[in-house]
């Protein structure tokens, strides 16, 4: 028993002494230097100190693209896995492949009469083949139109007619519910990306007078018509970006190739010396949405690899498994199941968990310090495995979207022993505005202002908060501001205003480092009999820091004085229960939503005021997302979708509070 404890006690004391012999060198990267500056002496009107270095090297996406394919033609870029053959390699199209295929594509635009500035649309899953359209698109100069499943027929049908779209690039799968959507519009062209055309699909596009071919045949026909690429412009609009819309109809933030350009630029800026054209990422948040769209720009800028994921969010991690990726894009409500789910199983066997939290601990740790590596002993022991579900490379993690939790930020930072970098966006600043910087290590905020950028707080009177205050909606000015809303001007003077300044809607304030945090947000607003405004976000995003809380949805209306709440409750943290307990039965009984309630207010005391807090809830078993259309893609809550669905017992709760 002695010796069992000695010979223990001996491999512990190796173990840690392993650990530290092995620890690289503190890091001398930004944390604690103020990371940013005033302009005009004007504290709360900042831009980033790297603006010193920008420089416009590319203008368009065109010539993103050139950049990396001048680099190494034959270099692999597109990465792509056939899904009836599961487990399988990745398959690579190099440089020089996607640019004959696309110079086809655009070349077979031109003959079927798209002009410059002709609008095309894309309704498809990310693959090569999205890419391959979005840059014949950039070299012929035509303006891409993504679409996606989650808008909806009649947002779909808005669009078609909105845009006039007369060819439209459509996954095989989708092409029949494409057309039911496209009766009376002025397509004439389908292109399906994918298997061989049904006959039940080319019957019915012969009933509509629609011409329709598959892609494949439509390289062929543009490899004999071929004809030489007409450059964009920085000024010429290279997407219109349908947002997802949380509310009401989506609007089209049409953006230019020159904002493009900045964006990649930005992202080149901020994260110098650290990715190149040996970097690998994947492709699976959707293309159709600016922030994956801009990140594989700058890909193709690097001359580095992308590598699409097979269409299926259940085979994801056999996809990281396959390609490694040294780059991970990603939001937050990924990130958080994920970290819920490989918590869990860490502490299914306590003395497993135990082991589990001193490795993290020691790890975070290294992490404050700066440090980041994979071969510690405590990799080795722990936290391998995953990291191998990850692919076992990952060098950066990328999220954004919507703010993360700081310490599942360094959670990840500890186990994966990547960069995690936190980024703010949106559709109209053409992917990113704020991001942090490699080698800052703290948690609290979104990072600092995008090289270009410049930010300033603008008082929010009604919320009273004032930029003296250090308090205030966060707006933008510089080269990635969208160019506005497509056909719709009010709007975009209501967002972008005589200045140049795009108000994002969001409130916040600059660190002590000059990197700017989100303390609230200005829209979702709504009074409750008391006149006291609500930002029922903020107060969502505190309760789903309860263990218990996997998603909540905060209601009120202006003739009562209290809050209500639906709740979806998180099925880790009940198999933790004892006994576990499944969501069904959890929901079913009586009792939990008293004990979730309470749960709830005892986080809620700290941080919200009285009014803020939920008088009332009502627990559900399935999850808001997008399959019930009640998010987004991006993970961002359809709030009066989840109104409309869940009306009925919002009303009942209302009704029988005092």
């Amino acid at each position: 028993m002695v010796v069992g404890i000695a010979v223990a006690s001996a491999l512990f004391i190796a173990a840690c002494y392993a650990f530290y012999i092995t620890r690289p060198p503190t890091p001398k990267g930004p944390s604690g230097k103020v990371l940013t500056r005033a302009i005009d002496g004007v504290e709360h009107h900042r831009e980033c100190f790297k603006d010193d270095g920008w420089v416009p090297v590319i203008s368009t996406l065109y010539e993103a693209f050139k950049r990396g394919f001048v680099m190494n033609p034959s270099a692999p870029f597109l990465g792509f896995r056939q899904v009836e053959l599961p487990g399988k390699p990745y398959r690579w199209l190099t440089y020089e492949q996607v640019h004959e295929r696309f110079r086809n594509v655009g070349s077979g635009l031109v003959d079927k009469g798209c002009q410059e500035q002709s609008f095309v649309g894309i309704y498809a899953k990310n693959s090569p083949h999205w890419s391959v359209v979005m840059h014949a698109c950039s070299a012929y100069n035509m303006t891409l139109v993504p679409l996606y499943d989650t808008l909806g027929a009649k947002a779909m049908t808005h669009i078609l007619e909105t845009c006039g779209l007369e060819v439209v690039f459509v996954d095989s799968a989708l092409v029949y519910n494409f057309l039911k959507w496209s009766e009376g519009s002025k397509v004439r062209l389908i292109v399906s990306i994918g298997s061989e055309l049904s006959s039940e699909n080319i019957e019915k596009a012969a009933s509509l007078g629609f011409e329709i071919m598959t892609l494949g045949d439509f390289e062929v026909y543009g490899l004999n018509k071929r004809s030489e690429p007409r450059p964009p412009k920085a000024e010429d609009i290279a997407l219109i970006c349908y947002t997802s819309g949380t509310t009401g109809t989506p609007k089209g933030a049409m953006i230019s190739h020159g904002n493009i350009a900045a964006c990649c630029i930005g992202l080149k800026a901020n994260i110098t010396d650290f990715l190149d054209h040996r970097d690998t990422i994947i492709s699976y948040l959707p293309l159709a949405h600016v922030y994956q769209f801009a990140i594989e720009c700058f890909f193709a800028y690097l001359g580095a690899k992308i590598g699409y994921f097979q269409g299926d969010l259940k085979l994801l991690l056999n996809d990281f498994e396959t390609l490694q990726p040294t780059v991970i894009p990603s939001v937050p409500r990924v990130l958080n199941k994920a970290f819920d789910k490989i918590n869990g199983l860490a502490h299914e066997k306590a003395i497993i968990g135990k082991l589990f939290d001193i490795g993290l601990a020691s790890k975070l740790q290294e992490v404050e310090a700066g440090v980041y590596r994979r071969n510690s002993i405590w990799d080795h022991l722990l936290f391998k495995k995953v990291q191998r579900s990850f692919g076992g490379k990952c060098r950066l993690l990328i999220t954004g979207s919507a703010p993360c939790r700081g310490d599942i930020l360094q959670w990840y930072r500890a186990v994966l022993g990547c960069f995690v970098m936190e980024g703010f966006g949106q559709t109209e600043l053409s992917g990113v505005g704020t991001m942090s910087v490699d080698g800052d290590h703290t948690i609290g905020h979104i990072g600092i202002p995008f090289p270009s950028l410049k930010v300033k707080l603008v008082d929010v009177p009604e919320k009273e908060y004032y930029a003296k205050d250090n308090r205030g909606e966060i707006c933008f000015k510089g080269p990635s501001v969208f160019k506005g809303y497509f056909k719709e001007p009010e709007k975009t003077a209501a967002t972008i205003d005589s200045e140049g300044w795009l108000h994002s809607g969001d409130i916040g304030k600059w660190t002590d480092h000059g990197c700017l945090s989100i303390i609230d947000r200005k829209k979702n607003l709504f009074k409750l009999a008391q006149g006291e405004y609500i930002a029922p976000d903020k107060i969502e995003a505190i309760y789903e820091r309860a263990p218990i809380v996997s998603q909540c949805f905060v209601y009120g209306e202006s003739l009562k004085s209290s809050l209500v709440g639906i709740i979806v409750p998180d099925e880790m943290a009940l198999a933790k229960l004892d006994p576990p307990v499944s969501i069904e039965d959890f929901v079913a009984d009586p009792t939990s939503a008293g004990m979730v309630l309470q749960t709830m207010q005892t986080i809620g005391q700290k941080e919200l005021k009285s009014f803020e807090q939920v008088r009332h809830i009502t627990l559900i078993p399935e999850a808001f997302c997008v399959e019930n259309n009640l998010t987004t893609p991006t993970m961002k809550k359809r709030r009066e979708a989840i109104s409309e669905a869940y009306m009925d017992k919002l009303q009942s709760m209302l009704s029988n509070m005092a």
